[in-house]
C-alpha cells in the first residue's frame, strides 16, 4: 500500500541541511522533516508557512538552536526568526498564520466618485472635506488624487491667531469647546491660509554649475521671530498643538515650558540671547519657506539644529542617546524630534536650496559687528575623508600624506578665527578661483573697509596678484613660492632687525627684513614684472620665511603676525573636527559629478610612468658602457674603434633603447593634457557629497561657533587666562544642569554651581551681562533671565 507519509529514517551526510550539531532537515516528497539527534520530531509541508514558522518557534524555544543558526538553516534573517518568536508569544500558533494582503474591504473610491472628488477639489475644498461629505478617510482621498495624477499644491499654513480666536470664543462662552474644535476642523485650506508677501528670487550659483534659486521673502531689516500661542496648558501633553498640526491649520509649535529642577544641559539656554541677538533666527525666517503643517516647524528645526549643536549632539544619530522629552524641556516641547523626524527636516531645508543665501545674510550681520577699518580675511582648504562605498575623487590628505577619496571644502575666516563663509564640496581646481569668489562674496556684503586677503601657496599665482593690485580696496599677503628649478634667495643676517609687538597683553618678537621684489607674472613671450613687497622672518633657527604682499603702508611687523597668525584659522579647523564633527556626513544622499569637465589624462600618467621606466634602463645600460670603458684594458684594446666592436652588443643595446625612449616622448607630446571625465570612467558613475545638505549643516555649525565665540568674548574683561581657556569654559558652562522657573514674563534658568568658585563667578558675570539684553525666547514674549545656584 502505497502512502505520501514521508520517509523518516535519518538522511545520509551529502542529503541534509545542517542546522547544528544536533539539529537536520531533510527535504523528501514535497515535505520537510527536522531531526533532532537522530530522531525525526517535526515534519510539515513544504508550502504551509504557517507550520513553517511554527518549527522554526518549535527550535528557538526549545533552545535546540540559536536563532542566527536557525536562520541560516531556514533560510531567512535572524531577525525574521525573532519576529515569529514575539508572534507566537503573543497570539499562539494563530498569530504565525499569514494574514490576507491589501485591502481588508471593498474599495471605497472610483467611478463616479472620483468624478466628484475631482471636482471638489478644483472647487478649493480639502481633503477632510471631501471625506466628510463622502464618508471615507482622508487618506483615501489622497490616494485617490494620487491615483488620478493631482498634483497637490505647496500648502501654505493657516495664521495661528485665527486658531487662537476660536479659543477665546470658546472660552468666552460662545461656543463649547468641542462646538470649538469642531469649527476649527472645518476651515478649509482655502480659508485657512494665510497671505504671504511678495516673494523674489535669488540666484544662486550651484557647483554643479546649473542656476538654482531660493525664494526669499522681499523684507527690509530684520524679521521679528512672532509670538505663537497655543491651546495646550499642560506642557508635558501637546495633543491639540498636535492635531492643530495634522488638520493643517499648524505650522509651528509654540514654546511651553514649566518648572523643573535639575534640567540636563539647561545652561546651552545661555546661547540664545546671543543666537537672537545675532539674527539667527530672523534671517531663517526670512530665507526659509515654512516646512508645511508640521508640529516641528522651521523655529523648532533651527533651534534644535542649534541647540543640539552646542550640546555637541552634532549628528542626528547622537539624539539616540538623549531622551527627547530631557531635551523637550529646552525647546519648550514635550518631547525633542528624533532621529528620522530631524532628518527629514534637514532634507527639506536642503531641497529649499537657500543655505547659501542663509550663509550670506549672517555673514552680513557678523562683518556688521567689526569695528575694523581693515577686515583681515583668511582662506584655508579642509580636506575630510570620505570612507563609503561610492567613487569619490580623491585629494591629497596633508595630515595622512596621501591621497584618499574625500570631501574638499574651502573656508573663509576673520581674524579672529571666526567662520564668514565656507564653499562646500568643491572639486579641487586650485585655490585661485576661490579667492576671487571670496571676494566678490566680501564686496557684495561691505563695500567700505579695506580688504586683505590671507593665504598660503596653494593660492600663489602672479596672475591674480597683479589682478588684486589694480583693485581698490583689496590687499593679500601669502607666502613666497620657488620659481621652477629655482631657490628663493637667503638674506644675510645684517638684513634683519628685531620688531616688537603686543597682543592681547603678550609681547612678542620678529625678526624681520623688509625689501622690494619684482614677480614675473603673463605668457611667454609677453611677460611682465610685477613690484611687491616682501617681508622675510627669520627664527632662532636661522630659517628664513619669505612673505610676498602688495600692502605698502602697514607696519612690517604686523604683516608678519598677520601671516603667522593662520593658526587660528587651523584651531578653528581642528576644533571643529574634534568638538563639531564637520568631517562626518549627515545625509547618504550623493549627486552626480559633472562628465564633461577636464581632468588629467589617464593615458599620460600611464606612458610616463613607463617612459621613466625605460628612461632607467637606458641609464642602466650607459652606465654599463661607461663602466666598461673606464675598466677597458689599453693594452689588448688601444683604439676606441676596438673597444666599440669589442662592446657591439651593449652598444645596439643602447641605440634600440634610445630609440623606444624617443618614441614615447614622441607619443607623450601628442596625448592631450586633460579629457573629459566620461573618457576615465570606464563604466564607473563618480559621486560626491550632496553640497546644499553640507552647506546647510556647515552654517548652522558656524553660527553655533559665532554664538560661543560671542559668550567667550564676555569673559574677556573677567578671566585673566580668557584667550587659553575661555572656549573650553563656555563648553562646560553650556553643558551645565541648572532649573528652570517659568512665571508670567520671564523663563528664569539656574544654573549649578561649577567645580571651582573661580569658575563660578565667571559664570556669575556671564549670566548678569545676558540679562541686560532682555532677550526673549524665539516664538515666546518670556523673557530669559539667568543667575547661579549658591553653593
Amino acid at each position: 500500500m502505497e502512502t505520501n507519509q514521508p520517509n523518516l529514517i535519518e538522511p545520509p551526510r551529502d542529503d541534509r541541511i545542517r542546522i547544528n550539531g544536533r539539529c537536520v532537515l531533510r527535504q523528501t516528497d514535497g515535505y520537510i522533516v527536522v531531526f533532532v539527534r537522530g530522531e525525526p520530531i517535526f515534519s510539515y509541508d513544504i508550502d504551509d508557512l504557517a507550520a513553517r514558522r511554527l518549527a522554526i518557534v518549535q527550535l528557538a524555544e526549545s533552545k535546540m538552536a540559536s536563532q542566527t543558526e536557525i536562520g541560516r538553516g531556514f533560510a531567512v534573517k535572524r531577525l525574521t526568526v525573532h519576529r515569529q518568536i514575539e508572534k507566537y508569544r503573543a497570539g499562539g500558533v494563530e498569530a504565525l498564520v499569514p494574514k490576507k494582503r491589501g485591502p481588508k474591504g471593498p474599495r471605497v473610491t472610483g467611478g463616479r466618485r472620483d468624478t466628484v472628488i475631482a471636482k471638489r477639489k478644483e472647487s478649493g475644498e480639502s481633503n477632510y472635506q471631501i471625506a466628510a461629505r463622502l464618508g471615507v478617510s482622508e487618506s483615501s482621498i489622497r490616494q485617490a488624487l494620487k491615483r488620478m495624477g493631482y498634483e497637490e499644491k505647496a500648502p501654505v499654513q493657516a495664521e495661528l491667531p485665527v486658531a487662537w480666536a476660536v479659543e477665546e470664543e470658546a472660552c468666552d462662552g460662545g461656543s463649547s469647546g468641542a462646538e470649538a474644535i469642531a469649527e476649527v476642523g472645518d476651515v478649509t485650506d482655502a480659508g485657512a491660509t494665510g497671505e504671504r508677501g511678495e516673494e523674489s528670487k535669488e540666484v544662486l550659483p550651484a557647483e554643479g554649475g546649473e542656476d538654482r534659486e531660493c525664494s526669499v521673502h522681499a523684507t527690509s531689516g530684520d524679521v521679528e521671530v512672532p509670538v505663537v500661542h497655543t491651546f495646550d496648558t499642560d506642557p508635558t501633553d501637546r495633543a491639540m498643538d498636535r492635531f492643530l498640526a495634522r488638520v493643517g491649520l499648524l505650522d509651528d509649535a509654540a514654546p511651553l515650558f514649566r518648572s523643573a529642577q535639575g534640567v540636563e544641559g539647561a545652561g546651552v539656554l545661555l546661547a540664545v540671547p546671543v543666537l537672537v541677538s545675532h539674527g539667527v533666527f530672523a534671517d531663517a525666517a526670512r530665507v526659509f519657506s515654512h516646512l508645511g503643517s508640521a508640529f516641528y516647524g522651521l523655529r523648532n528645526v533651527v533651534l534644535t539644529l542649534l541647540i543640539c549643536i552646542l550640546r555637541g549632539i552634532n549628528r542626528p544619530e547622537n539624539l539616540k542617546r538623549h531622551a527627547p522629552s530631557s531635551l523637550g524641556q529646552l525647546l519648550g516641547l514635550d518631547r525633542a524630534p528624533e532621529m528620522k523626524t530631524l532628518r527629514r527636516k534637514i532634507r527639506l531645508l536642503a531641497s529649499q536650496t537657500c543655505s547659501l543665501v542663509f550663509a550670506r545674510a549672517q555673514m552680513k550681520r557678523h562683518l556688521s559687528r567689526l569695528s575694523d577699518s581693515l577686515l583681515w580675511i583668511y582662506v584655508d582648504g579642509h580636506v575630510s575623508v570620505y570612507s563609503g562605498k561610492r567613487k569619490v575623487q580623491k585629494h591629497h590628505v596633508t595630515r595622512l600624506r596621501l591621497s584618499m577619496p574625500s570631501v574638499l571644502d574651502y573656508w573663509v575666516n576673520d581674524a579672529n578665527g571666526d567662520p564668514l563663509l565656507v564653499f562646500s564640496g568643491r572639486i579641487r581646481k586650485g585655490m585661485v578661483p576661490v579667492l576671487r569668489e571670496t571676494l566678490e562674496e566680501l564686496r557684495s556684503a561691505d563695500e567700505r573697509r579695506v580688504i586683505t586677503l590671507v593665504f598660503d601657496r596653494e593660492g600663489w599665482s602672479p596672475a591674480l596678484f597683479a589682478e588684486l593690485d589694480q583693485m581698490e580696496g583689496v590687499r593679500f599677503v601669502t607666502y613666497r613660492k620657488a620659481s621652477r628649478g629655482k631657490k628663493l634667495p637667503h638674506l644675510a643676517a645684517s638684513a634683519f632687525e628685531a620688531h616688537h609687538l603686543d597682543v592681547d597683553g603678550q609681547p612678542m618678537t620678529y625678526e624681520l627684513a623688509d625689501r622690494t621684489v619684482h614677480i614675473d607674472y603673463g605668457p611667454h613671450p609677453r611677460r611682465r614684472r610685477l613690484e611687491l613687497r616682501q617681508v622675510t622672518r627669520r627664527n632662532q633657527t636661522g630659517k628664513q620665511t619669505h612673505v610676498v604682499t602688495n600692502d605698502r603702508e602697514t607696519a612690517a611687523v604686523e604683516l608678519a603676525h598677520r601671516m603667522f597668525s593662520r593658526w587660528g584659522q587651523e584651531n578653528f579647523l581642528k576644533y571643529m573636527g574634534q568638538n563639531r564633527d564637520f568631517d562626518g556626513l549627515v545625509t547618504y544622499l550623493m549627486e552626480d559629478v559633472d562628465q564633461e569637465r577636464p581632468v588629467s589624462n589617464p593615458e599620460r600618467s600611464e606612458l610616463r610612468k613607463e617612459l621613466g621606466r625605460e628612461r632607467g634602463e637606458l641609464e642602466n645600460l650607459v652606465a654599463a658602457y661607461g663602466s666598461r670603458a673606464l675598466d677597458n684594458e689599453e693594452s689588448s684594446r688601444p683604439t676606441m674603434r676596438g673597444f666599440k666592436i669589442a662592446n657591439g652588443q651593449l652598444g645596439q643595446q643602447i641605440h634600440r633603447q634610445r630609440d623606444r625612449v624617443e618614441e614615447l616622448e614622441a607619443q607623450l607630446k601628442q596625448l592631450p593634457v586633460k579629457v573629459p571625465l566620461s573618457e576615465t570612467l570606464e563604466g564607473k558613475q563618480p559621486k560626491t557629497v550632496h553640497v546644499e545638505t553640507r552647506r546647510l549643516m556647515h552654517v548652522f555649525r558656524m553660527s553655533a561657533h559665532r554664538a560661543e565665540s560671542g559668550l567667550r568674548e564676555l569673559l574677556r574683561s573677567v578671566y585673566p587666562r580668557w584667550h587659553e581657556e575661555s572656549r573650553e569654559m563656555v563648553r562646560t558652562f553650556l553643558n551645565s544642569p541648572g532649573d528652570l522657573e517659568v512665571s508670567d514674563r520671564e523663563l528664569r534658568v539656574t544654573i549649578q554651581a561649577q567645580a571651582s568658585p573661580h569658575r563660578t563667578r565667571v559664570l556669575a558675570h556671564l549670566c548678569s551681562e545676558l540679562n541686560t539684553l532682555d532677550a526673549r525666547f524665539p516664538g515666546s514674549d518670556l523673557v530669559l533671565r539667568f543667575g547661579v545656584h549658591a553653593d
